[in-house]
């Protein structure tokens, strides 16, 4: 017989790729629940946390991944407010597509901004288990949302969102986790599918990060392989006409990286002047 989950919590049997979303579900937790100075305050992934029969140990995770975690969906939730917040009284309204959600609550963290607005749409999408998943451990927010079980890579999918709005399209911790041909291809489908425009908001990982987190770290714990490391931001603007660059900062000299625990501060200071370095985890900004 299989192991059951104690009374009110769901097992989780998450293998590879899928499984990664733990590490951002506890890094969030912890930012929440043990950071002396918190830098996202996600309550509601403490709530999924109190629901989950997993044995966290077992991912090795340190407090500096936890505040990079948390900073990187800080920064990514600034850039979304941006585009809502630019898009709130326009009378086309908007759309925000989430790619690989996982159990992230950025539509509930955010949707004090958009709730009342019935012109914001918001689509979370995941592969079907986490789809699955999701459902049991997250309330949908109010206003217009879906919640679409589906893979990424396989692109018919798309056809089932509505493309009469600009649309926000947020990739955080996709890019990695696809190949080179399956992140291009991807790109170019999401411009082709708006032709209202919009922009696409994702982390990347250097082509040398990538090997690097594929031999060490949390990742490695999960079982999963990143495949995709993106050393040129521009090399991008040659998969279709219409993207452009508008932002790329590095996640090395971040604001709020102030916030991470003292001993991760100094080498994140040091590697903010080493070139190379500095830009092994950007945060990137495409309009089109």
């Amino acid at each position: 017989m299989a192991d059951s989950a104690p009374a009110g919590k769901t097992k989780v049997t998450l293998t590879g790729a899928q499984k990664t979303l733990l590490l951002t579900l506890y890094s969030k937790h912890y930012d929440n629940t043990h950071a002396p100075d918190p830098i996202l305050s996600d309550k509601w992934a403490t709530h999924v946390f109190d629901q989950i029969d997993f044995d966290f140990s077992t991912l090795g995770i340190r407090a500096s991944f936890c505040a990079y975690v948390s900073l990187r969906a800080y920064w990514l939730d600034q850039w979304a407010v941006e585009f809502l917040d630019a898009h709130k009284d326009s009378p086309a309204g908007a759309t925000v597509l989430h790619l690989a959600c996982g159990l992230d609550a950025r539509s509930l963290r955010l949707q004090d901004r958009y709730e009342a607005n019935p012109k914001i749409r918001w689509v979370d999408v995941d592969v079907p288990e986490v789809a699955d998943l999701r459902r049991k451990v997250l309330p949908d927010p109010k206003g217009d949302y879906t919640l679409l079980g589906t893979d990424v890579s396989d692109n018919t999918w798309l056809e089932r969102v509505p493309n009469d709005r600009p649309t926000l399209v947020i990739m955080e911790g996709l890019t990695l986790y696809l190949t080179e041909e399956e992140g291009h291809k991807l790109l170019r489908s999401l411009v082709e599918r708006f032709p209202q425009g919009g922009q696409i908001i994702f982390d990347a990982f250097s082509t040398w990060a990538i090997w690097v987190q594929n031999y060490t770290g949390p990742v490695q714990n999960t079982g999963a392989k990143l495949h995709w490391g993106i050393d040129d931001p521009r090399a991008l603007l040659k998969l279709h006409e219409r993207l452009k660059l508008l932002d790329e900062q590095s996640a090395i000299d971040l604001p709020g990286t102030e916030k991470y625990p003292w001993w991760a501060r100094y080498p994140v200071y040091v590697c903010a002047y080493v070139p190379w370095v500095r830009y092994v985890v950007r945060y990137l900004r495409y309009g089109f």
